[in-house]
C-alpha cells in the first residue's frame, strides 16, 4: 500500500540581481520529508528549474536558503543547536552532457 503524502510550500526567497523566486516545496510522507527548490522567473512566474534536495527535510528544524546564479546553499539547524550547511552547484543540461 502506498504511503500517504502531502505537499506544502515551506519558504519563498527572492534574488533581486537575478529577478528570481526560489520556492522550497516539501513533500511530506510517513517516512520523512523530501524537498525541491523551484526557481521561477519573477516577471512571468514560469518555472525555470526544479532542484531535488538529497537530504530529508524535517519541518521541525529551522532552515535558511540562499542562492545565486549557479549555487544553492541552505543551512539547517538540527538537534542540540547544531548546524549543517548544504551546497548545491547547478549545472545546465548542456554542461551535464559534456
Amino acid at each position: 500500500m502506498p504511503l500517504a503524502t502531502s505537499k506544502t510550500f515551506w519558504m519563498v526567497e527572492y534574488e533581486n540581481e537575478l529577478d528570481l523566486l526560489a520556492i522550497v516545496e516539501v513533500t511530506h510522507r510517513e517516512d520523512g520529508g523530501k524537498a525541491h527548490v523551484r526557481l521561477h522567473d519573477n516577471n512571468t512566474g514560469a518555472l525555470l528549474k526544479r532542484v531535488p534536495l538529497v537530504e530529508s527535510w524535517d519541518v521541525t528544524y529551522s532552515y535558511n536558503l540562499f542562492f545565486d546564479r549557479d549555487t544553492i546553499l541552505y543551512i539547517e539547524q538540527i538537534k542540540n543547536n547544531n548546524f549543517c550547511c548544504h551546497v548545491y552547484k547547478i549545472i545546465s543540461r548542456g554542461q551535464a552532457d559534456e
